[in-house]
């Protein structure tokens, strides 16, 4: 996908071409950090987003679109989630973050699962000592769900059914940066989308 991504920038005009950069991030990490989390949606036990518990649902979600947030360290995860219903057939749609494409449009019938894994990287304002990203008003305003210390999943689609999510730290793995404009860029509305939301 990475490649079909490259060739489709590099037809476009020269102004809007989108350039990749490959950093490689090795460094210390906490124990605690490495630990596998699971969660069981099927019992509706999970409730309101609890700061203090560190998950739970998003208050703003719906019936036809539902957003999960995990408290997780800055860095990559793999996230693998069970689909499906038990009596009905069902479609799911996942973003992370701000829309990134997980899975798109899967269907599943009445008594049927599917596991999908995916990779969901995170990041801070903060790095280094006493550094902080220069954000926009607009990026503290909608956008803050990219830089908060969540790991949002929004589930959307024609009744998206989720039964499990495992969620674990995945520090080996690289991590691909894009700089662009914003035909690349995280778009946080619909209808409008990038070509690096699709990179999944």
């Amino acid at each position: 996908m990475l490649l079909l991504g490259r060739k489709a920038a590099m037809k476009m005009p020269l102004p809007i071409i989108a350039f990749c950069f490959l950093f490689v991030w090795a460094g210390f990490v906490n124990a605690d950090d490495l630990r596998a989390r699971d969660f069981d949606f099927r019992d509706d036990s999970i409730g309101d987003y609890d700061e203090a518990l560190g998950y739970g649902w998003e208050k703003d979600s719906t019936k036809s679109v539902r957003r999960v947030s995990l408290t997780v360290p800055e860095g990559n995860h793999r996230v693998t989630v069970s689909l499906g219903h038990a009596s009905e057939a069902a479609v799911t749609t996942i973003k992370a973050e701000l829309r990134r494409l997980m899975v798109e449009a899967l269907p599943t019938q009445a008594g049927e699962v599917k596991e999908v894994t995916f990779i969901v990287n995170t990041r801070r304002p903060e790095y280094g000592e006493g550094r902080e990203v220069r954000l926009k008003d607009r990026e503290h305003a909608g956008e803050w769900i990219v830089w908060d210390d969540k790991l949002t999943l929004e589930f959307i689609e024609t009744a998206p059914a989720l039964q499990t999510l495992v969620i674990e730290p995945a520090p080996d793995l690289p991590t691909l940066y894009l700089l662009g404009d914003s035909t690349m860029c995280d778009q946080p509305v619909e209808p409008y989308a990038s070509w690096g939301q699709m990179l999944t």
